[in-house]
């Protein structure tokens, strides 16, 4: 409703506003190394202080065609006197483009995120030569480890639900020289 007291969803009225920001209000990374005797431990972390939409905003409004999460239909008002988060179930156009732009659908997605650790072991060459080597390594190394997120959806750093998180993958590796 604009300040006219008219339902024009589709308008550009003079009183619109934004209302949420999904830029970053602080981000970065930081990495630490660590070694001990034949031993070292890297690790890289990144973080961000930020608001996105959830995976709620991502899905089909409600009495559009696709699927409707639990949590929206059991939370929908549905008759006259409901105090309900989300609104009613409708195929008209103007009351899903009011849902699509709500402040509802955007909440806290920072995050810290364990982006590279990598560990690894340099056997002595007392034990390498036992082997019959010169030399051997072995080492574990993986990326996008943990996230620690309250963040609703995929992923807080894409923010949307239609795409891929980014993989979580985790290595082992074993160096040697004859």
């Amino acid at each position: 409703i604009n300040s006219n007291s008219v339902l024009a969803p589709f308008a550009y009225p003079s009183d619109k506003q934004k209302t949420e920001d999904d830029v970053p209000v602080v981000f970065g990374g930081t990495t630490h190394s660590f070694s001990y005797k034949n031993l070292s431990l890297n690790i890289s972390m990144d973080y961000a202080i930020q608001k996105g939409r959830n995976v709620f905003g991502s899905v089909s409004s409600p009495g559009r065609f696709g699927n409707i999460p639990q949590e929206i239909f059991n939370n929908r008002w549905q008759k006259p006197g409901d105090n309900a988060k989300y609104a009613r179930f409708t195929t008209g156009s103007a009351t899903n483009y009011q849902y699509g732009v709500s402040t509802l659908f955007y909440s806290d997605a920072s995050f810290f995120r364990f982006t590279n650790v990598a560990l690894s072991y340099i056997f002595p060459g007392k034990l390498a030569r036992r082997l019959g080597l010169k030399d051997c390594s072995f080492n574990i190394l993986t990326q996008n480890l943990f996230t620690i997120t309250k963040y609703e959806g995929v992923d807080p750093e894409i923010k949307n639900f239609s795409s891929m998180p980014p993989a979580r993958t985790i290595k082992f590796g074993f160096a040697a020289t004859l």
